[in-house]
């Protein structure tokens, strides 16, 4: 099964370089220009790493939280952090934000900062770390390598000698041989054998009753008929099935152009209803403190319209004392 790299940059040189560590086999590196498509696709994608640069110009400070927090759950995906000197100060706001993310490597990255990220996180079938170039030099001692140019090893014509150990002294056998090159007594007389000298060589025997034996040239007229028919029919049912292939393999793409479509229909759908929900929430908490205003401003009214009474009340009680007084005294 192969596991899935998310990077979202600028540019493609980065990309590059982390392709050239990665087993194809193994690893599916999928290249994105927008932060925002890393939102949907960590949860569905499931990726090994995610790779996030700073440089893309839809990343902010509520994107990358939105993105450090879907990564900081155990089994999520290592994200580490891309930026340039263009960057940097848009690092300084990442770095207080209060999930964080595995590393931050600034652009253009060292291989051995790559080289200990890719080690770390994937299994060893599944990287392919580039070796550094090998001379003959690093394999060969001084002893091994031949000085070509040197003055001693040209004889008096000026022939170039590597080394007397490559030469083999050949001598002839026998000095009265002639000077044909290559041949000697034994090859030269079975060269010179009189034809008469060779068996005969037996006729093959013709099977007169042989049931494959074709002895009229109309039957291997009709044969080869036949044959071509047959040929035919064969390239017709072919181009048939190749017919029926293809229009299975269109309404394969078919679907499943369709099921992204629905996909990424679902998707928006999600991520409207996630805008939703944080208005909903905003909107609550905006009313949960307007509810508690409402609450200390009600208990304090009822408050005032109680000691408002209770001064009332006072006032018609001292009245009603002082008319009773004066009827008495009347």
């Amino acid at each position: 099964m192969q596991q899935r790299i998310l990077v979202a940059d600028v540019d493609t040189t980065f990309l590059k370089e982390l392709k050239t560590f990665c087993n194809p086999t193994r690893i599916k590196i999928d290249h994105h220009s927008k932060g925002e498509e890393l939102l949907t696709l960590i949860g569905i994608e499931d990726p090994k790493l995610v790779f996030l640069s700073l440089d893309l110009h839809d990343v902010n400070d509520f994107m990358i939280f939105d993105i450090l927090k879907r990564c900081n759950d155990p089994g999520s995906p290592l994200i580490y952090i891309l930026y340039s000197e263009n960057s940097e100060d848009v690092l300084a706001s990442v770095r207080k934000l209060k999930f964080t993310a595995e590393g931050y490597l600034k652009k253009p990255v060292s291989k051995s900062d790559l080289t200990g990220i890719i080690k770390k996180n994937l299994d060893p079938d599944s990287y392919l770390i580039p070796s550094d170039m090998i001379t003959m030099k690093d394999i060969l001692n001084d002893d091994d390598i031949l000085d070509l140019s040197s003055e001693e090893d040209e004889d008096e014509n000026g022939t170039e000698i590597l080394g007397e150990d490559i030469f083999i002294e050949i001598k002839p056998d026998d000095a009265n041989e002639g000077s044909d090159a290559g041949t000697n007594t034994e090859i030269k007389q079975i060269l010179v054998d009189p034809v008469e000298s060779i068996p005969n060589l037996s006729e093959p025997t013709v099977f007169g009753d042989s049931p494959f034996q074709v002895n009229d040239q109309n039957d291997l007229e009709l044969i080869s008929t036949d044959f071509k028919e047959e040929m035919k029919l064969r390239e017709q049912e072919f181009e048939k099935e190749k017919k029926a292939l293809m229009e299975e393999v269109g309404r394969i793409k078919e679907r499943e152009s369709m099921s992204d479509v629905e996909k990424k229909k679902l998707l928006r759908d999600i991520e409207t209803s996630e805008v939703k929900l944080k208005e909903l929430d905003s909107e609550k908490a905006q009313f949960g403190k307007k509810l508690e205003t409402l609450s200390s401003d009600y208990e304090k009214r009822i408050e005032e319209l109680h000691n408002k009474y209770k001064n009332k009340m006072k006032k018609f009680e001292d009245m009603l004392k002082q008319s009773l007084t004066e009827i008495e005294e009347d």
